[in-house]
């Protein structure tokens, strides 16, 4: 951070107890935030060594050289690890969660003017995966979609959605 000695206006730490009294291996947070002149705040948290843990490399250098080899299905294999870190407490991992669940929002919406009937399925979205109820509440709040309730198979969402739009 050298190079932004200058322009540094403020560091925070918050330090957190998240089990108070209940103790356990992983109830204590810390999180380094930093202002810069002209920035976002940039934030450091245990998102990162949660990474480095599931793809078994070593530090912050070798997650990089892990994600330059490394396939999408590798990659969107952390999303739970992220999704579980968020819901830890980490102000960063809910950062990435909130924005994956406002773009996926937006995008469902995009696909035309009025209620859009929308088929959640796959990966984090299906039923009983753990972004399925924030995408929900994304779509409820933006009231220009409706969700079908059941799994539905990708290959066939989109014929489904197409049989049912025109039975109106």
């Amino acid at each position: 951070m050298a190079h932004l000695s200058d322009r540094i206006t403020r560091i925070e730490v918050h330090l957190s107890d998240e089990n108070s009294l209940k103790g356990g291996d992983h109830d204590k947070r810390c999180m380094l935030e930093a202002r810069i002149a002209g920035m976002q705040p940039l934030a450091v948290t245990h998102l990162a060594e949660s990474l480095v843990a599931a793809v078994r490399v070593q530090g912050i250098g070798g997650l990089v050289r892990w994600s330059t080899g490394a396939t999408t299905a590798e990659v969107a294999s952390l999303g739970p690890v992220v999704v579980q870190t968020a819901d830890q407490g980490d102000a960063v991992a809910a950062d990435i969660v909130d924005r994956g669940v406002e773009l996926l929002g937006k995008l469902a919406t995009a696909a035309g003017a009025g209620p859009v009937p929308v088929a959640l399925s796959g990966g984090l979205i299906a039923p009983g995966r753990p972004l399925r109820e924030r995408i929900m509440q994304q779509l409820v709040e933006r009231q220009q979609v409706s969700v079908l309730e059941a799994p539905v198979d990708p290959c066939r969402g989109g014929p489904i959605l197409a049989e049912r739009l025109t039975r109106r």
